[in-house]
């Protein structure tokens, strides 16, 4: 897979060869609920492989038919919190609440971020998907959807005209595991906007500055320009027009947070509880916080127990697995597990290759929202990656084969486990108490626990 090189992308379908406007052609027709655009930017983020492509899109679509957010789910984070005037950090598309949306002189839409998203890992990617989603509405025909997000770093309290707001926390911070799992889901779900897209981050110390001015020699050109790093908002008049520049930034433009929450909430047909704020917390963070669905409780389970469980995990064999820590020379250690894809909704993998009662599992994975992602760096052969908003976990397969049939039984697991999550059943799916007894009854009984947990479920509104 190619690294993005901003503005070296084809960026509309004018561009296009005659071969690649046939292969545009051939893969929307597959996936007409994808744009031209959309398609195009798969295409491109997999060096027009069609077949990786299309394998992608059927992920994304997985994923979109579970991650529905509204905005009802993001107003917490664009609420002010006691005592304050602006919210402490949260990501908006500027739009006009009249049917259009502001855009740069480029005609990238425009996207505010307060600070950096924060929350639990599902409400950071519920906040990104929103506002994908509502970029996607005004996607131009023929033309790859381009981002020029404007972030202020110190939060409103550096805003210009406006004095500092009491009370309100600082959630810019350094990139964290969060961050690049948000980086990864936008390349999984919405590559087409990796391409040409720019970002200003304003605020930010001149020591900053300088640190990453020192990056320059090690990145491209084209991607070291489109990352902006400045003190305020000056520079801006020279990359949107006065019709974008909001009264923040030092513009004429009035856009009030509220009153956009409003009208979505008018436009969804929701009401929002204005009294549930989410605020920054330091500890906010993707590697520091387990979600509802932590599979603590499957620990107990033995390799001999799970492969002899009605249904049978997808796959379950023998990897390698790479480690977080590195050898001799900087070299990263890989280390032989047993794989499964499996129980439903689950992957996980054991320390020990061998099937047998004291075999325990090592961790296991919750797949809602996750993906996989070819290896991209040729580090590794046959090399691919799960990514889950918790953290990524890389593996390896003898052969390209293998790879290919591990990717397919994970993303099936993964189409379970959104399927259980939209349908309101994983609470009752997660039952810890049948899992503690697993390893004792070897699997039979648990099994028959949750289907009779999925049967109760069909009774619930």
């Amino acid at each position: 897979m190619a690294d993005w090189l901003p503005g070296k992308h084809l960026l509309t379908v004018a561009e296009l060869s005659e071969v690649q406007a046939a292969m545009v052609q051939q893969v929307h027709a597959k996936f007409p609920d994808f744009n031209d655009g959309d398609v195009m930017g798969y295409l491109q983020y997999r060096n027009w492989d069609v077949a990786q492509a299309e394998a992608q899109m059927r992920t994304t679509q997985g994923w979109r038919k579970s991650h529905k957010p509204t905005i009802a789910d993001v107003a917490p984070f664009m609420l002010p919190g006691p005592g304050c005037s602006a919210p402490d950090g949260c990501q908006v598309l500027l739009e006009d609440m009249k049917g259009g949306v502001l855009k740069d002189n480029e005609g990238r839409l425009v996207i505010l971020w307060i600070g950096l998203c924060h929350g639990t890992p599902a409400e950071q990617l519920a906040q990104q998907a929103y506002v994908c989603r509502r970029c996607r509405l005004y996607a131009e025909p023929g033309k790859v959807m381009r981002f020029c997000t404007v972030i202020e770093a110190k939060g409103r309290g550096a805003a210009v005209r406006l004095p500092a707001e009491r009370g309100t926390r600082v959630s810019f911070r350094f990139p964290d595991s969060g961050s690049k799992a948000l980086m990864d889901a936008q390349k999984q779900h919405f590559p087409a906007t990796q391409y040409g897209a720019n970002t200003h981050i304003c605020g930010v110390p001149r020591a900053v500055q300088w640190a990453f001015a020192l990056m320059r020699p090690f990145m491209s050109k084209e991607a070291y320009e489109a990352l902006l790093l400045r003190t305020d908002f000056s520079h801006l008049p020279s990359h949107l027009p006065a019709s974008s520049i909001i009264k923040e930034w030092g513009g004429e433009v009035e856009f009030d947070l509220e009153k956009y929450i409003a009208w979505r909430a008018k436009e969804e047909g929701i009401t929002i509880d204005r009294s549930h704020v989410r605020r920054f917390e330091a500890s906010d963070s993707f590697g520091d916080q387990i979600e509802d669905d932590s599979p603590e409780s499957f620990a107990g389970i033995s390799s001999a127990a799970l492969a002899r469980w009605d249904p049978a995990p997808l796959k379950m064999g023998a990897v390698e697995k790479q480690g977080s820590g590195q050898g001799w020379f900087g070299t990263n250690k890989w280390k032989g597990k047993l794989l499964a894809a499996g129980p439903p909704g689950f992957a996980c993998y054991f320390d020990s290759e061998t099937f047998s009662t004291t075999n325990k599992a090592a961790r296991t994975i919750p797949l809602f929202g996750a993906f996989v992602q070819e290896d991209e760096d040729g580090s590794k052969k046959h090399a691919w990656t799960l990514v889950t908003a918790q953290r990524n976990y890389k593996f390896a397969a003898k052969d390209k084969a293998g790879a290919e049939a591990w990717a397919l039984a994970l993303r099936s697991c993964i189409e379970v486990a959104n399927v259980l999550h939209a349908e309101k059943k994983r609470k009752l799916l997660y039952l810890a108490s049948p899992w503690d007894s697993v390893a004792a009854a070897e699997g039979a009984v648990v099994f028959q626990n949750v289907v009779s947990a999925v049967q109760s479920a069909e009774n619930l509104t």
